[in-house]
């Protein structure tokens, strides 16, 4: 039986989540992933990258169910634990400051979506993850289009077209998550 040990169960149940999210939506894959992330704490503990896995996907759930303040509480525990496993300016710590970013410009709370995306574009420059950092530095000029207005945004949103037409050593992050 594939998964008959918590440490098999939580990637399959994750996945499992990801089926019925395409199939049934957010609100019918939440269970699922739920169950993944509690078999991930037994097997792994609070603070492994599966636990984090499963956490993230959650977070992506909640935001499309618009249950912004839990999925924003979530993916800063996400955050914590990439950065204490792969250090701070890890790629996988990027792309939870991107969708952290994408939570918190959601909930309306614009200086904490600068923030993230600011971080998240300066570890994808500083990795050469040009297309990515084009993805981020274009969430990060809406944001600041918001606040500060089209003029302010208008060199950001250039240098995201830019980094987008260049390539980058990896698809888009979105493209990413969904092979969670």
């Amino acid at each position: 039986k594939a998964a008959d040990t918590d440490d098999r169960r939580a990637p399959v149940q994750l996945m499992l989540s990801q089926v019925i999210y395409m199939k049934d939506g957010p609100a019918a894959a939440i269970p699922l992933a739920e169950a993944s992330l509690a078999f991930a704490e037994k097997a792994y503990g609070k603070t492994h990258p599966q636990t984090a896995k499963a956490k993230h996907l959650i977070a992506q759930y909640l935001t499309e169910g618009r249950e912004l303040t839990k999925a924003a509480k979530l993916e800063n525990e996400v955050v914590a634990i990439r950065e204490a496993v792969y250090g701070p300016n890890h790629r996988e710590v990027a792309t939870a400051l991107h969708i952290l970013g994408n939570i918190e410009k959601g909930r309306r709370n614009y200086p904490a979506a600068r923030r993230a995306y600011e971080r998240a574009v300066a570890i994808l420059d500083a990795d050469r993850g040009t297309y990515d950092a084009g993805l981020s530095r274009g969430a990060l000029a809406t944001v600041i289009a918001d606040t500060e207005g089209m003029t302010a945004a208008q060199p950001i949103f250039k240098r995201a077209l830019d980094d987008l037409s260049s390539g980058g050593k990896e698809g888009p992050i979105s493209q990413r998550e969904r092979r969670v």
